[in-house]
């Protein structure tokens, strides 16, 4: 198990309603996406971020998750800095490649600044549901709309998958790391390949056993959903709105 995903299960805020951390969530995340002011979107990381610290997330691991996060959110961005010419344009810093001018404006790096501090704060909205509540909990709430079960059951289904994989890749890796198969650069880069060969195969393996167990368990081609029962606090939801909408108003 991934510690953000015990971490959803274990934690300061498992009491708390689904709806709640929800309104919570998905209300900074319009506030983060829709705000153009970089204070309104700095604040809504630092107030996520500080949830997750509150939750019981180690500070070291929530650097390890950035670090992972923002090598992609950087490479998305980047592609906004660039701009490209035929014909040489007022830059800040511009270099011709053949009969291409390539270089950054001042317009491109507003746009830059902007959309990555959007999307570190989008991503921290979700980091923090990710981390105060479980998956499995989320589908079984959402499962009450009998629209979105065949959806629900995919996603979960997929998201267990991703276990199976990382539980089966570790244990070839285990073996062959016990057989010295990473001592020297090629005997590193055989196993790698012997690895994903096997990968494939031994997933499936796993999965037909967990339909195995399913079925089992009288698995009917439809997904049962439990979570906890919850309530919900109504002063504290209407608090959550009025403080999500209060924001909203300021940062327009």
């Amino acid at each position: 198990m991934l510690y953000l995903d015990y971490l959803s299960y274990h934690n300061r805020f498992v009491h708390i309603s689904i709806l709640e951390k929800l309104a919570v969530g998905l209300g900074g995340l319009l506030l983060a996406v829709s705000s153009g002011t970089p204070v309104m979107n700095l604040a809504v990381f630092l107030f996520m971020s500080a949830i997750l610290w509150r939750a019981g997330m180690h500070f070291g691991y929530w650097l390890r998750l950035w670090g992972t996060l923002l090598p992609f959110l950087l490479t998305a961005v980047l592609t906004i800095l660039f701009s490209f010419s035929w014909q040489s344009f007022d830059a800040l810093w511009q270099i011709q490649l053949g009969p291409v001018h390539v270089g950054i404006t001042a317009a491109g790096r507003s746009a830059m600044e902007s959309a990555l501090l959007r999307s570190v704060a989008a991503a921290s909205c979700l980091l923090m549901l990710a981390g105060t509540t479980p998956v499995s909990y989320l589908a079984a709430w959402a499962s009450q709309l009998k629209v979105l079960r065949p959806v629900l059951e995919v996603a979960l289904l997929a998201y267990r998958f991703i276990f199976v994989i990382l539980h089966t890749a570790g244990q070839i890796y285990t073996a062959q790391q016990s057989r010295l198969g990473y001592s020297t650069l090629p005997r590193s880069l055989r196993s790698i390949g012997i690895l994903a060969a096997n990968l494939g195969r031994k997933s499936f393996l796993t999965a037909r056993d967990l339909f195995i167990g399913l079925s089992s368990r009288n698995y009917t081609d439809r997904l049962v959903f439990r979570y906890p029962p919850q309530q919900v606090a109504p002063l504290r939801l209407s608090v959550i709105f009025a403080v999500i909408g209060l924001a909203a108003w300021l940062s327009h």
